[in-house]
């Protein structure tokens, strides 16, 4: 077991774990369990620990544990869940994620990372909405959060109700 694994290893139901390297080079947390797991909820638990935790986490059913070595098994597994960790780009996806973190109590919040992954409910999101209003000064409904679903899709849509020429318009494209 290693800093990453170890913690994770630990939790219930948990088949297995390893610690990998992708074709990026990038460290990928790969688990199986039959329970669900979300990305945002491993890399909490690995932050937890006090180590930094990988970009990337695959969660696969239990039933595919022996093939938790190979990264191209895992990553073809049509069961697999991929959670990728990206970094907020610009000011406006920085404020959000901020907004995220503090409202779902969470330590790390990518900017693709789900909404309801993340523990959000009508409550936290009516919270959400009322923060970026304080922050930005848009108006949100609830829809407009719920709909949206990761903080840079909110980010988008909160661009685009401030309108053009106004600060986080201009944003960069999300590929």
């Amino acid at each position: 077991m290693t800093a990453v694994t170890g913690p994770v290893a630990a939790l219930e139901d948990v088949a297995a774990v390893s610690l990998l390297h992708d074709g990026d080079d990038r460290e990928l947390l790969a688990v199986a369990s039959d329970r669900f797991l979300s990305g945002p909820e491993l890399r909490a638990v690995v932050a937890a620990a006090g180590v930094h935790p990988p970009d990337r986490v695959v969660v696969v059913p239990a039933r595919s544990a022996g093939a938790l070595n190979h990264v191209d098994a895992i990553l073809a597994d049509p069961a697999a869940a991929v959670y990728d960790f990206r970094p907020p780009r610009d000011d406006l996806e920085r404020s959000l994620c901020a907004i995220w973190q503090e409202t779902l109590e969470v330590d790390a919040v990518g900017v693709e990372d789900d909404l309801l992954d993340l523990g959000g409910d009508s409550i936290t999101v009516m919270e959400i909405a009322l923060r970026v209003q304080q922050h930005t000064g848009v108006e949100l409904d609830l829809a407009d959060v719920f709909e949206a679903g990761t903080v840079r899709a909110l980010a988008t849509r909160v661009a685009d109700l401030r309108g053009p020429g106004a600060p986080g318009a201009d944003r960069p494209d999300p590929t």
